[in-house]
């Protein structure tokens, strides 16, 4: 099972962003963005979520679920 945190760094990794990239368009700070990565975050709010998906171009379900079998990077 991949928890939330892995999967951020794994797709922010795989779209080829740095950390900054994702802080930027949510008014994060980098170090907000390891913590979360990190699951170290709690209080993510379910507007943040949904930035987080449109910038990591992954709809909110494949962010969220637990299948990563089925999560699909292209786009």
């Amino acid at each position: 099972m991949v928890h939330y945190g892995d999967r951020i760094k794994q797709i922010r990794k795989a779209r080829g962003m740095s950390q900054a990239d994702l802080a930027n368009p949510l008014g994060l700070t980098v170090q907000r963005i390891s913590q979360i990565e990190r699951e170290k975050s709690p209080g993510i709010k379910i507007d943040q979520w949904r930035v987080i998906a449109e910038t990591l171009r992954v709809s909110l379900g494949d962010l969220l679920g637990d299948d990563s079998d089925n999560l699909s990077l292209s786009a």
